[in-house]
């Protein structure tokens, strides 16, 4: 597996990899209840995509997404478009 020498290595990965959908095309993009549990979530240079956040989540960040359906569940922070 991955390794890392430090907690800012490893939380960056966490980020890329469970909260982060990114350059992704013609795809259906789910995250069911539970698999956020409140962090905080981007979405970033998607197209033609269905994206359905379905559990809470803190921030989230939407940059750079066209001709995409969205649906964010309970959100305890601010949504930036």
């Amino acid at each position: 597996g991955t390794v890392f020498t430090d907690r800012s290595q490893y939380r960056k990965y966490e980020m890329e990899t469970q909260y982060t959908f990114r350059d992704m095309v013609s795809a259906r993009l789910v995250k069911l209840p539970g698999s956020i549990q409140g962090q905080p979530f981007i979405i970033t240079d998607c197209s033609h995509c269905e994206i359905l956040l379905m559990d809470n989540c803190d921030q989230v960040q939407i940059d750079n997404v066209t001709d995409s359906k969205i649906f964010i569940g309970a959100s305890s922070e601010s949504i930036f478009i």
